[in-house]
């Protein structure tokens, strides 16, 4: 066994697979980890192991033509009356699975590398129209996605502008409410001074008041004792 296609269920196509993972003969596809031949596509665990055990024996079948079963067991009877007898089928072993799954997958190889027939020139016009249909279709979706992106931004953009109109608006009449307030403040502290003025005003006009009552006093004493004193003298 020289090749890796001298393996059953191996076709052209897997070894070049195997190739490409660094695999390219049968020597390293029995020295090659399962973990690393599973990473391949197409190649289950339990595929793997039987190729690696076909690649390690050398008396190992080449390509089988068709895949080994097992024989089915005899038939058992179950004793009852007026009964026929039920047969019993055994499971297939995991070598048997194996073995049909490696050819299975060497025929779809084979049915893969057989040549496909030409398309002709009304297969090429309709796999065309379909993909311009198909684009055109996506190009609609692109638009539409486009348009709603454009109405989302759009919306967003209103919202900023009346959340920031709003927030303008409230700090107009913030400060409006604050030169109020100040203007309130100074009319009242000029109605306060204004006020002490008055009353400072009027204290001093009592005061001069009161100074020139006490004059007017002092005055009419003295002229009374001035008139008293005459009188004494002239007699």
């Amino acid at each position: 066994m020289a090749r890796l296609t001298d393996i059953a269920g191996i076709g052209p196509a897997m070894a070049a697979k195997l190739a490409g993972a660094g695999i390219s003969d049968p020597a390293a596809l029995a020295a090659a980890p399962v973990a690393k031949l599973t990473a391949i596509p197409g190649i289950s665990p339990l595929r793997a192991r039987a190729w690696k055990a076909a690649a390690a024996d050398p008396a190992a079948p080449t390509s089988p033509a068709k895949p080994a079963t097992k024989a089915p067991a005899p038939r058992r009877a179950v004793a009852a009356p007026a009964a026929k007898a039920v047969p019993i089928k055994e499971k297939a072993s995991a070598g048997t699975v194996a073995q049909a799954e490696a050819v299975a997958e060497k025929k779809e190889e084979l049915a893969e590398a057989e040549p496909k027939p030409k398309e002709t020139a009304k297969d090429v016009a309709a796999k065309k129209k379909a993909a311009a249909k198909k684009a055109e279709s996506k190009a609609k979706l692109k638009k539409a996605e486009a348009k709603k992106a454009a109405a989302r931004k759009a919306k967003k953009k209103a919202e900023a502008k009346k959340a920031a109109k709003k927030a303008a608006a409230k700090a107009k009449a913030k400060k409006a409410a604050a030169k109020k307030a100040e203007k309130k403040a100074a009319e009242k502290a000029k109605a306060k001074k204004a006020e002490k003025k008055a009353a400072e005003k009027a204290k001093a006009k009592k005061k001069a008041e009161k100074a020139k009552a006490a004059k007017k006093k002092a005055r009419k004493k003295a002229a009374s004792k001035s008139s008293k004193s005459c009188k004494k003298n002239k007699a």
